[in-house]
């Protein structure tokens, strides 16, 4: 293993360096976010009745 420091850095510190949305889990979060169906909204009227209730 001639980059085993070099590898063992980022998984030692990985926590504290990558900002939140470089995190795996919130990748993978984001990928089930995008296979989601998406919510039709067509005018603001409709989307303030859908959230203004």
């Amino acid at each position: 293993m001639k980059f085993g420091a070099i590898n063992l850095m980022p998984e030692q510190y990985e926590s504290e360096i990558l900002k939140p949305e470089l995190r795996p889990a919130y990748i993978e979060k984001a990928f089930k976010i995008q296979k989601r169906k998406p919510i039709v909204v067509g005018t603001i009227r409709t989307l303030r009745k859908r959230y203004e209730n």
